[in-house]
């Protein structure tokens, strides 16, 4: 037995055979990724326009509009959408206690001053201080945020919370904004994105 070469045809079957499983495996594991959903393994792809932006949103390099796209490795990414994240929480915190007092020192820091949604606070300022209420609790539970360059898109539920009273859910889009000062995000504007019914 020892002494018998081994079939050519048994061991061309067993390394194809082989080589099968490992490209099985190899294209499992492939799709387990894809299919995960896991943003630390995908990367972000963020897009820059140098130029005049316009509506045509085509590949197409116009002198008008050159536009530059940039892979940012996921871990990147996954920072940048952390950031937005925290940032919005303690503007959504700042606006609840806004909402209670009227005091615009609580927007400072969370809120671009030149943003239309300050805008708008700066003119309910006089009839919440006159009220004196109580804080909300205002949050964004499951956040969907999207980031290019100093610009962060974050669309969800937002509740607005008070023991004295019904919670209210509204279907938001939020644009935060970065200062160039900074780095520091600041909420820029709200779209109301339609009735929730829930």
């Amino acid at each position: 037995m020892t002494g018998d070469p081994p079939d050519e045809g048994a061991v061309a079957a067993r390394t194809l055979l082989a080589v099968a499983i490992v490209v099985s495996l190899a294209a499992l594991i492939g799709i387990g990724l894809a299919g995960s959903g896991d943003t630390a393994t995908s990367p972000e792809v963020t897009t820059n326009r140098v130029g005049p932006v316009s509506s045509d949103t085509s590949t197409t390099t116009t002198p008008s509009a050159i536009t530059t796209t940039t892979i940012v490795p996921a871990s990147a990414g996954a920072d940048l959408r952390s950031s937005v994240r925290n940032q919005l929480g303690y503007a959504l915190s700042a606006w609840g206690r806004f909402a209670g007092s009227g005091d615009l020192v609580e927007l400072e820091g969370f809120f671009d001053p030149a943003g239309p949604q300050y805008q708008q606070l700066l003119t309910e300022a006089d009839g919440l201080a006159q009220n004196g209420g109580m804080p909300y609790q205002i949050t964004m539970p499951f956040p969907d945020i999207v980031t290019e360059a100093d610009t962060a898109v974050v669309t969800g539920l937002v509740v607005f919370a008070r023991e004295d009273t019904v919670d209210q859910t509204f279907n938001w889009s939020i644009e935060m904004r970065r200062s160039n000062a900074d780095s520091t995000w600041g909420l820029w504007t709200v779209e109301d994105l339609g009735n929730f019914t829930g």
